[in-house]
């Protein structure tokens, strides 16, 4: 299933442009409805590629919000791409980074497994001020979170982008020091030991 959506920016649409674009999302809202719904994996994702476009505009965090929970781990990570596209653009940038928090806070684990490869995703893409605010301090606490399994998704995460984060790394050193010397899961004193290693390579 494949839908493409190309729309100028913003700064440059006409009236009759912006009005096209509210008749057309009135047309592929109902579409996009039913793959949200769809019982298939792959049509839930491909709604997922749909709403990272950008063009659905008042309704596209909501959707996301859905997807983010939804109940197949593909679906969320095609949740998590969408996110981190959103997020470059200013006009989403601040409910992508609440949507992304507020999933950080859920009691289901697989939920906060998600946020933490999300608030990867928007590291890049959100203002300084906002990585160093939220997004740093939330990894570090989602790091420390009380099932291994999501301690795990952070380590391993950040394991795979450990050279795109150059900029910020160093501040994960005491929290990677803490994680070794608890008395904690084996895989991820193991894991945090490796990441440490990394840095005395550097």
């Amino acid at each position: 299933f494949f839908l493409m959506i190309r729309r100028p920016p913003r700064s440059t649409q006409s009236r009759s442009s912006a009005a096209s674009d509210v008749y057309k999302r009135q047309l592929l809202n109902p579409i996009l409805d039913a793959l949200l719904e769809d019982k298939a994996f792959r049509m839930r994702c491909a709604a997922a590629e749909l709403i990272a476009s950008g063009f659905f505009q008042e309704t596209a965090i909501a959707k996301l919000r859905k997807l983010f929970e939804d109940r197949a781990a593909i679906v969320r990570s095609s949740a998590v791409i969408a996110a981190g596209k959103l997020a470059a653009s200013p006009i989403y940038q601040g409910e992508i980074v609440s949507l992304v928090l507020e999933q950080a806070a859920k009691p289901n684990y697989l939920l906060r497994i998600t946020a933490a490869k999300a608030l990867f995703a928007l590291i890049s893409n959100v203002k300084p001020e906002t990585r160093d605010s939220f997004i740093i301090p939330e990894l570090i606490r989602l790091g420390a979170d009380p099932v291994p399994n999501v301690q795990l998704s952070v380590l391993t995460t950040f394991k795979q982008q450990f050279n795109e984060l150059k900029e910020i790394r160093s501040i994960f050193i005491p929290h990677l020091k803490k994680l070794q010397s608890s008395p904690g899961d084996g895989d991820v004193i193991h894991l945090a030991g490796e990441l440490l290693d990394q840095f005395h390579t550097l």
